[in-house]
């Protein structure tokens, strides 16, 4: 016991009645321990801090990746129901709850930092990438909608055409190669 009331005196993290109360001495006692063995409140502090942070750190990185795993399986759940459904009363009522499962992931991904969006940072593991393409394709096959820069639409013959403007007059553009107007 008294090497353990060496570490926490010697990390001062914790005041000397925070260790009188963690094992239960009077400070008189704590008193007699630092004068017996020299010790120096907070002289390895910086490495106790360190140690601290490193696992916190540790535990944060293993928690993101935990519920990573599990939006991933609950997400690929998902999509087999819906590609197994029968009839279309069985594919709506999977439809809603995909919805309402993607929403949940979503929160609890903005509530970590994870990122929710289909693109994000430069730094992704393999993990994460998992997880974004299965709401992806989730996405997809439930509303058949397109994510912008990551699946190619159909042009439609709504969509109005480029116009580049050169010295203030409008001129519609030749091909999408980029060939410049006027020339």
């Amino acid at each position: 016991m008294k090497a353990a009331v060496k570490v926490d005196y010697e990390a001062g993290i914790l005041t000397r009645s925070q260790i009188c109360d963690k094992y239960g001495f009077w400070q008189s006692t704590l008193t007699k321990y630092i004068n017996a063995g020299d010790w120096k409140y907070a002289s390895r502090r910086e490495e106790a801090l360190t140690t601290m942070h490193t696992r916190m750190i540790q535990k944060y990185a293993d928690d993101r990746a935990n519920i990573s795993h599990q939006h991933l399986d609950e997400l690929n759940n998902l999509k087999e129901k819906v590609l197994s459904s029968r009839d279309t009363s069985e594919l709506n009522i999977w439809s809603a709850k995909a919805d309402t499962v993607m929403k949940i992931i979503r929160s609890e991904r903005i509530a970590l930092a994870m990122p929710n969006e289909y693109k994000y940072i430069e730094q992704k593991n393999e993990n994460v990438y998992r997880v974004e393409d299965a709401l992806k394709e989730l996405n997809v096959q439930m509303h058949g909608e397109v994510i912008e820069g990551e699946i190619i639409a159909e042009p439609d013959n709504n969509t109005p055409s480029l116009e580049i403007i050169n010295d203030g007059k409008r001129e519609k553009a030749e091909n999408s190669k980029g060939t410049e107007a006027g020339k």
